[in-house]
């Protein structure tokens, strides 16, 4: 492909812009799942603290022995969960540094097209100004041409 084709490069900036868009998408997606994970993880730390505080009222007051290990055995799941979760959160956290940086490598990508761009029409319009000025100049070449022998023969 050559990059000289502006139609090739229109084509380029095209697919590039789709990929940035589709990026961006992804980014938008893994950041919202990152916001439910950080308010799950949020709910379930209010909920263990909660359950934390109930219970230790109950236990001042006196508790069977039955209950007080239902009681470990559920705070220990609580933590197995947001143990969990926190591993999610960071991961999903891994994932959405990922996809700023890809999607800011794809805006570098669309830019320096873009630029391209802008440099290839530049070019085509100065060559056109200089065609331009280089047929007024013959223009006035043969006008002044024609214009001298009549020039002459007036004189005379």
């Amino acid at each position: 492909m050559s990059t000289q084709d502006p139609t090739l490069l229109a084509l380029l900036k095209e697919k590039e812009e789709g990929e940035r868009d589709r990026r961006k998408a992804r980014l938008m997606e893994l950041r919202d799942r990152l916001a439910q994970l950080q308010a799950q993880t949020e709910q379930l730390t209010a909920y263990r603290r909660h359950y934390q505080d109930h219970w230790q009222l109950q236990f001042k007051s006196g508790a069977r022995p039955q209950v007080l290990q239902c009681y470990r055995q559920f705070v220990e799941r609580l933590d197995a969960a947001l143990a969990q979760q926190a591993h999610t959160v960071r991961h999903v956290g891994a994932l959405v540094e990922q996809a700023e940086q890809e999607l800011l490598q794809q805006e570098i990508r669309v830019a320096a097209i873009e630029k391209l761009l802008q440099r290839r029409a530049q070019q085509a319009e100065l060559q056109q100004r200089r065609q331009q000025q280089r047929h007024d100049d013959e223009w006035a070449q043969r006008a002044a041409r024609a214009a001298t022998p009549a020039l002459a023969a007036f004189g005379s």
